[in-house]
């Protein structure tokens, strides 16, 4: 026997009610436009199965972007425990030191060139720079999948840091590590394609 749905709710309408919002929301976040039509379709199939448990008075777009939300985590997760795997221990150990002597001397303090510079003055305001903010979507995609994923799970989405050394079976040293990592690359993708225009 076929379950109905709650009265709110219209399977049959979500694709052309949420697929492009979903599918832009799942980009943003991953990058890439197989992954996020793979996972917008996961979305509408896992809410088809589940659709029993939706009560009356849920919201079924917030549903289902709590169901993207999950299937995001998931993707984020295989993604970084296939990279742990072969990357072994904190992206590889002889990796992070040869990032590390990129922008660091021996004692640990910044390269000249190097140096971080100030990109705006009080009044500028970055998000609403549609240059930057392109310029900066651009460099989220350079950025290896793991650091993408946590830096999108930590910024754009405002995730707990122990919520996110959950979810992807990282230690909060190598969580600290990686946003490091993924902040000096950003910053110095952004100084390059940005500031140096």
């Amino acid at each position: 026997m076929k379950t109905q749905p709650p009265n709110s709710c219209n399977p049959e309408k979500w694709v052309e009610k949420y697929a492009d919002n979903l599918f832009a929301w799942a980009y943003q976040r991953t990058g890439k436009r197989a992954i996020a039509e793979d996972l917008v379709r996961e979305t509408f199939l896992s809410a088809m199965d589940d659709i029993k448990n939706l009560t009356a008075d849920c919201n079924e777009k917030s549903w289902l972007y709590a169901i993207l939300r999950d299937k995001i985590v998931g993707h984020f997760r295989q993604e970084t425990l296939d990279l742990t795997a072969v990357e072994g221990h904190l992206a590889g150990e002889e990796n992070y030191k040869a990032f590390k002597r990129l922008f660091f001397d021996d004692s640990g303090k910044w390269k000249k060139a190097q140096r971080p510079v100030n990109w705006f003055s009080e009044e500028e305001n970055l998000p609403e720079d549609g240059e930057f903010m392109s310029i900066l979507k651009m460099c989220l995609k350079l950025l290896p999948e793991k650091n993408r994923c946590i830096v999108t799970l930590r910024f754009m989405d405002e995730r707990d840091i122990s919520e996110i050394c959950s979810e992807l079976s990282i230690s909060p040293p190598t969580f600290w590590a990686v946003l490091h990592q993924s902040k000096l690359q950003l910053r110095n993708c952004i100084e390059e394609n940005w500031l140096n225009d």
